[in-house]
């Protein structure tokens, strides 16, 4: 199942239906930025029966 754009609660809840057990990892920019509190999986892998989901935050942009 291909979750990466999915939002984190969507993907959670997949997983957790069909009962594949699953891990988060939080990446962030270096530079400041303004995230928006939803997040996002932009990696999935598949680990020894796990999913391994990489997620971060929507940026929001700055209008000048």
């Amino acid at each position: 199942m291909d979750m990466v754009a999915w939002s984190l609660e969507q993907a959670v809840q997949a997983l957790e239906s069909a009962r594949i057990e699953y891990e988060v990892i939080l990446t962030k920019p270096v530079k400041n930025a303004v995230l928006q509190n939803k997040l996002y999986v932009i990696r999935q892998q598949n680990r020894a029966g796990k999913s391994v989901l990489t997620v971060a935050a929507k940026m929001g942009r700055e209008v000048l």
